[in-house]
């Protein structure tokens, strides 16, 4: 395969990632702007670049947030490929969840 096989197929490409984007932001969860946000790097669409980053820097990205703010017992956002955050609470809550849920 070639460069020139590849290049027509570039726009279907980036109009592919550009629909799924939009269709899966009516889906996402919006949390409030005081969370704090593990592995986010000041910048333009810093959010995005962190949710498309967690696939290679996904446990330091979780340990980062953990050193941060885990451990003086504060709940943070962790960005996921499927641009959903998930939202790590401290470890002393984690019982509470739990009988929460019962």
């Amino acid at each position: 395969m070639t460069m020139d096989t590849l290049t027509p197929s570039l726009p279907y490409l980036v109009g592919a990632v550009l629909l799924y984007l939009l269709v899966t932001s009516k889906k996402r969860v919006r949390l409030p702007e005081c969370t704090p946000w593990a592995g986010v790097k000041p910048g333009p669409f810093s959010r995005q670049r962190a949710h498309l980053g967690e696939l290679f820097r996904g446990k330091e990205i979780l340990a980062e947030g953990f050193r941060k703010y885990g451990k003086v017992g504060k709940a943070f956002a962790a960005p996921n490929f499927n641009f959903n955050p998930d939202v790590i609470v401290p470890p002393e809550y984690a019982q509470w969840i739990e009988g929460a849920e019962r």
